[in-house]
């Protein structure tokens, strides 16, 4: 698509996912900042422009210029207890999030940052829009890895495998969290139903990246659905403890 087809229109709130590529760039050169008119910054305007088209979201002419990402560094600076400046004052509560989530874990954000880029580049199928169940699933680690995530617990293949050696191992399919059998319950209409959740952290997937059957749990749908419910997704440690 040329500039002069794209759209003009009032750029959209910027997302988790760009702000965590933002935030890795911020904290790999602080306590400095690159110039607007940096090659860095300039790099990263066009990785948001692609992640943008990779998410099937429409492009304005000014999406993510770089004057507009070099005032997103900016705004991390009021939210670093490390600097003794002010910054700006136009920090989002998403800024905030994602500077809570990693700002103490720097580990963390640049595994996620990478984990963004390599999927924009990925010839992975990729789901464009979100479904009315998607709408507890928005994480942290942003739209694209989410929905990278959700695509591998759809798998039809992977499931099938995962509820059949679950079946020839145990002789049931129960929730690995509460114990829930839906065949127990419903009787033949709950025979072998039961969801499937894809454990690995979305900061760790690949484009790729082989999902084992050891990745999978089988998870009722109200466990299933606690896992993902919030910002921070929960372990299946730490949901086990909530139902203890």
């Amino acid at each position: 698509m040329s500039e002069t087809q794209l759209v003009k229109k009032r750029n959209p709130p910027w997302e988790y996912d760009e702000i965590i590529l933002a935030l890795a760039l911020y904290f790999e050169h602080r306590p400095s900042t690159p110039d607007s008119n940096s090659a860095e910054i300039s790099e990263l305007s066009g990785t948001l422009r692609a992640l943008a088209s990779r998410l099937g979201n429409e492009l304005t002419v000014d999406y993510r210029n770089t004057n507009g990402v070099h005032m997103k560094l900016m705004n991390f600076k009021a939210l670093d207890p490390d600097y003794e400046g002010k910054g700006l004052t136009s920090a989002s509560s998403k800024d905030r999030e994602v500077f809570e989530a990693y700002g103490g874990d720097l580990t963390g954000l640049m595994d996620a940052a990478k984990a963004i880029r390599e999927g924009i580049t990925s010839r992975e199928p990729l789901p464009i829009t979100d479904e009315p169940d998607d709408l507890d699933y928005e994480a942290v680690e942003g739209k694209l890895l989410v929905r990278t995530h959700r695509s591998r617990e759809r798998s039809a293949a992977i499931t099938k495998r995962k509820k059949q050696a679950v079946m020839k191992s145990t002789g049931k399919l129960s929730c690995e969290a509460c114990g829930f059998d839906f065949r127990d319950v419903y009787g033949e209409r709950g025979e072998g139903f039961i969801e499937c959740h894809h454990t690995i952290p979305v900061s760790h997937l690949r484009p790729g990246q082989r999902t084992n059957l050891r990745d999978l749990a089988l998870l009722c749908a109200n466990c299933h659905r606690m896992v993902h419910r919030g910002k921070r997704w929960l372990s299946l440690d730490e949901l086990r403890a909530l139902l203890s």
